[in-house]
């Protein structure tokens, strides 16, 4: 059974996690609203200065804009789903019954497969509502997280294989010690949704891959100096760069790569996640998953650790030199 459902998932899988993102956005949205929404109450009544809480309005308005954004869409997206899996599911069910029931026994009034009809409609509330949202949900997870788990590896590859040929050495790519590079893998998944519309166009998604990778880059490498104080990429070697973290030939090469990923790679990471056992797919996602996640978080409090210590032995060194100044 859950083979089968598998397979009727295969062809709406992106819409039921970009569903799932809509939904966690929304709720997350609603969230903020009602703590902005406490903060600001409170706040007000102790009668600040209006600059104090412009951006507690306008983080109210903002949440509650996204709120009503995001449900709309999440109800959409879940409908489409659903109501695309229940055809497919009564299709499934009418044709068993036909092969199973003599039919050619029956009258010619066609009672009996009106019958059968109305039974599998009355299913659907039921079915939309409490059978299929848990067990599509995760089988869609499991799915994805292989899929999501390639792209990571590929990502980490080629980039080391592109340090090896700069440096002349290899150096690990990911940020912790497993070989994924998640950005890839985040990466293609927005992509899939954002270009979707122009798969077949292979000059547009050149273009948009080109233009919005390399804003992806840009964002990243900005999030990564606030966390880190550090980027983990240097384009200062090359020409037409900005600031090192984006340049020219990394956005050209940005758009052939997502040309490749819509017109070839994709094809063969989907047969290959497709064609596994769903009991060997469960297993491995729920590894991958823990594994990263207990790496991942290991090495990102390390890292702020560090970082932390290193502010702490810096202001003790200029506190130092401070005081060895006023000795003089």
């Amino acid at each position: 059974m859950v083979q089968i459902l598998s397979n009727m998932i295969r062809p709406v899988v992106w819409s039921l996690l970009l569903a799932i993102l809509v939904g966690t956005i929304s709720t997350l949205s609603s969230i903020s609203l009602m703590g902005l929404s406490a903060w600001l109450i409170a706040s007000a009544a102790l009668q600040p200065p209006l600059y104090v809480l412009s951006l507690a309005i306008v983080g109210v308005r903002f949440c509650g804009v996204m709120r009503a954004v995001f449900r709309y869409l999440e109800r959409y997206f879940t409908h489409k789903v659903g109501f695309s899996l229940f055809t497919s599911f009564r299709v499934f069910v009418l044709t068993k019954i036909i092969k199973a029931l003599p039919f050619k026994q029956q009258t010619e009034n066609g009672d009996a497969f009106d019958l059968i009809v109305n039974a599998v409609d009355n299913l659907r509330d039921s079915f939309l509502r409490f059978f299929l949202p848990p067990i599509i949900t995760t089988i869609s997870v499991f799915i994805l997280s292989i899929w999501f788990f390639i792209y990571s590896f590929f990502g980490w590859a080629m980039e080391c294989i592109v340090i090896r040929k700069q440096l002349g050495y290899w150096e690990n790519r990911g940020f912790a010690k497993l070989p994924f590079c998640v950005i890839y893998g985040f990466g293609v998944f927005i992509a899939f949704h954002i270009f979707a519309p122009i798969e077949g166009n292979y000059t547009a998604l050149y273009v948009a891959g080109a233009i919005c990778a390399t804003i992806f880059e840009y964002m990243t490498a900005r999030l990564m100096q606030k966390l880190f104080g550090e980027v983990w990429w240097n384009y200062d070697h090359l020409r037409f760069n900005y600031k090192g973290i984006i340049c020219l030939q990394s956005t050209l090469g940005w758009g052939l790569l997502a040309v490749l990923i819509f017109s070839v790679f994709n094809k063969m990471v989907e047969r290959v996640v497709f064609s596994m056992d769903m009991r060997v797919t469960t297993v491995l996602s729920i590894v991958l998953v823990i594994s990263y996640v207990v790496d991942f978080s290991y090495h990102f409090t390390k890292r702020i650790a560090n970082k932390k210590m290193e502010s702490v032995v810096a202001q003790a060194s200029s506190a130092g030199s401070l005081q060895r100044f006023f000795h003089r």
